[in-house]
């Protein structure tokens, strides 16, 4: 299945939550599904109507913050078509309230009519990769 992996990086240059992104992408590309991983902080959302499944991660902007990194509901309302799209969220661990993160994350998404299978907050590659094999993208 053609399935999208976005993520938003945070404010701070982490590589980390690119990292983990693309071991999800690879662990997914293993169990057969075509991956695309999609940097999200771009002035031009890509069209996300075209996926079957999308993973979206993001991380708190500050240690002790529970939002998400900025324009994560602004992307996804302007990625094209993605009501009813079966989808993923995640987020890395980054301060105190990663849990919060995680609900506001799905918040945005479900607000734009996606539907979460699955969530997770994600700490590394090796857990992103177990995590891949547990997803139910079919």
């Amino acid at each position: 299945m053609r399935t999208a992996v976005v993520f938003f990086p945070p404010q701070n240059g982490s590589d980390a939550l690119a990292r983990i992104a693309s071991a999800l992408a690879t662990g997914l590309e293993r169990a057969g599904h075509q991956v695309n991983v999609i940097r999200a902080d771009k002035s031009n959302p890509q069209s996300l109507s075209s996926y079957g499944y999308i993973a979206v991660g993001a991380e708190s902007r500050s240690f002790f913050s529970g939002q998400p990194g900025e324009g994560v509901k602004a992307y996804l309302s302007s990625a094209g078509m993605v009501v009813g799209k079966r989808s993923f969220a995640f987020v890395r661990p980054r301060g105190l309230f990663a849990l919060k993160t995680l609900q506001i994350l799905m918040q945005n998404m479900e607000s734009e009519g996606m539907f979460i299978r699955y969530s997770k907050i994600v700490s590394n590659e090796a857990a992103a990769t177990a995590t891949a094999t547990q997803l139910k993208v079919e």
